[in-house]
């Protein structure tokens, strides 16, 4: 199953899809409106992917509504990178 990855930044929306460890989409738009970018985000992912399931993960400043799990960014990102990279020892950003 392949994992979409959606941030919300202070300026930037970000998002991702992923299988495998391997990055196959990516999504960047510097908007005041993030529930737009999500959408266009969403409209990109069913086009290059119709028909997939997905596993989603959301990190960010956007507040939500919902049964979701608030995850600190700095969190996420070390999920990420032990999923990816199991055996790295730091990362940069």
């Amino acid at each position: 199953m392949k994992l979409l990855g959606i941030d919300f930044g202070s300026a930037f929306f970000k998002g991702a899809v992923v299988d495998r460890g391997k990055l196959l989409l990516t999504f960047y738009r510097r908007e005041a409106d993030s529930r737009k970018s999500l959408m266009e985000f969403l409209e990109e992912v069913a086009r290059v992917f119709p028909e997939e399931e997905f596993k989603a993960g959301v990190c960010g400043s956007l507040q939500v509504e919902g049964p979701a799990v608030s995850v600190n960014e700095i969190i996420a990102l070390g999920e990420g990178i032990r999923f990816l990279h199991p055996r790295a020892a730091s990362v940069i950003e």
